[in-house]
This record gives structure tokens, sequence and C-alpha cells, in this order.
């Protein structure tokens, strides 16, 4: 199986799967090849995009401005590119991209 995050020389992508309108915002394991994030942000006018950044920028203590959606503003399937460390991003999200497959 293909995994979720690319390294980068500068940081990671990371295949997203987002649902938006959830009772809160939270990762909820893997679905396929994405980790699946839950927004409680609607995808009206960009609201749900700017909470997957700024949910990634709190979740990796990076600023907003090193979260860019490189692919799929507006689809639930995203590529997120996040700069920073490497080895710092891949180790925080490693917990859950172990997380079974939903």
């Amino acid at each position: 199986m293909k995994t979720p995050v690319t390294p980068t020389k500068d940081g990671v992508t990371i295949s997203l799967y987002v649902q938006p309108g959830a009772s809160k915002t939270g990762w909820a394991g893997l679905i396929g090849e994405c980790v699946k994030l839950r927004v409680a942000a609607r995808p009206v006018e960009g609201e749900a995009n700017k909470e997957v950044c700024s949910y990634l920028a709190k979740f990796f203590d990076v600023t907003k401005s090193a979260v860019t959606i490189v692919h799929g503003a507006s689809a639930r399937h995203k590529t997120v590119r996040v700069d920073g460390d490497t080895q710092i991003l891949i180790s925080k999200l490693q917990p859950i991209i172990e997380v079974r497959e939903i």
C-alpha cells in the first residue's frame, strides 16, 4: 500500500480525504491511500480549506503560511504541502498513519 505521506526537501506532502461538516475537527485514521481529516467547517466559500490549513498548522506546530493545498482545493481528496523539518513532521504524523485502515 502506498503511504499517504511523501517526504520532500522542505517538508512533506500529505494525501488527505477531508470530511467537512463534522461535529469536531480531528484525524479519523486512514481511508485508502489517504489520511482522513474531519473538519467542523462547511465547504462554503473556502471555510473548510481554511480550517484544514489552520488545523494542520497547529498540529505540526508551524505557521499557517507553511501549509499549502497543492491539489484539490474544491474536492474532498486533497494534496497538502507542509513546510518544515521533514523528520519532525513525519514523526508527528506517524501515530496517525499507523492506525488501521477504515
